[in-house]
């Protein structure tokens, strides 16, 4: 299949436009914006911050934690295909990863890191540009289960008594669809520490990512493991010493923030793909490692992103 922008498809990554709820028919929440990532090393990062600072609060996530910590598992196919695909069309391709939000302990306390028995499933398409997310929240004691195609909607929804479920349906069963079809299974970790400013996320959110960490799966997952927090993680097999920061908007920028980033030009980035760039030599490689390129690190056009997100929680 070829888009209209001249992009191939070859099923990975192809989602239509009712089976992404951009008709508004499945009770999905849905929220446009544009998006654009600046890859800077850390002084720049710290001088940008700064600015960010004077005209954005810093957003906590969890009252009294000014940074909040995240875990991506990465899913992908035997052959590589969501990686293979995401290389080579940054606009059009399909990630379906676990995410994992957890918080470190003030000093003092016993226990060091804050950890939490749920995880988030999500999907992120690009559609010829369009990012979409769909994501639903589930324990991660039924992880394994799910990922194995055991059909879990029962346990889920006593997991979560009396909250809402209303959408929640036609993302699980469309997550369900995604692992049948594509029979994926944990191939790389991203795992770095988040600093959030906004006054209203509709709006303009401005975050930055740093510590970023690449480890390769456990085995099983949170089968035997109660977290992949980096401490239950080991030694990662790379640390990115640079700093990503990234907005997204419902309009255009402010003055005060066109004029900072005067100086620094946004960058087509991917975690995924530099995750396994990293991990490549310890995966099948269905192709020449000569093509692969760093693009969590290196330069390139603007992206100019626009963003539609379906949050979703049980």
């Amino acid at each position: 299949m070829q888009h209209d922008n001249g992009t191939q498809s070859d099923g990975v990554g192809e989602f239509s436009r009712e089976a992404a709820g951009l008709n508004g028919t499945n009770g999905s929440y849905f929220m446009k914006r544009r998006e654009e990532k600046y890859d800077m090393p850390i002084g720049a990062a710290a001088f940008v911050r700064n600015e960010v600072e004077q005209h954005l609060p810093l957003f906590e996530f969890r009252k009294g934690n000014r940074h909040t910590y995240i875990t991506t598992v990465y899913f992908d196919t035997e052959k590589l295909e969501f990686y293979q695909k995401a290389k080579t069309y940054y606009d059009d391709n399909l990630k379906i990863r676990v995410k994992e939000y957890y918080y470190q302990s003030p000093s003092g306390v016993s226990v060091p890191w804050l950890v939490f028995d749920y995880c988030f499933m999500e999907i992120k398409q690009r559609i010829q540009g369009l990012v979409v997310k769909r994501r639903f929240e589930m324990p991660k004691s039924l992880l394994g289960r799910l990922l194995r195609g055991d059909d879990i909607w029962d346990e889920l929804v006593a997991s979560r008594s009396g909250m809402e479920f209303h959408g929640v349906i036609d993302v699980y069963r469309e997550f369900r669809w995604f692992l049948q079809r594509f029979q994926v299974n944990a191939k790389s970790i991203i795992n770095y520490r988040r600093t959030v400013y906004q006054e209203d996320e509709h709006e303009l959110r401005i975050t930055f990512d740093d510590e970023i960490s690449v480890f390769a799966p456990p085995p099983l997952l949170y089968e035997r493991t109660q977290s992949l927090a980096r401490p239950f993680l080991g030694d990662p097999n790379r640390v990115f010493s640079h700093v990503i920061m990234e907005i997204k908007c419902q309009n255009g920028y402010p003055e005060w923030l066109s004029r900072l980033l005067r100086t620094h030009a946004p960058k087509r980035l991917s975690k995924f793909t530099s995750s396994l760039n990293v991990l490549t030599q310890e995966l099948p490689q269905p192709v020449s490692t000569s093509s692969l390129k760093d693009t969590h690190l290196e330069e390139s056009p603007a992206s100019g992103d626009t963003t539609q997100v379906a949050e979703i929680k049980l």
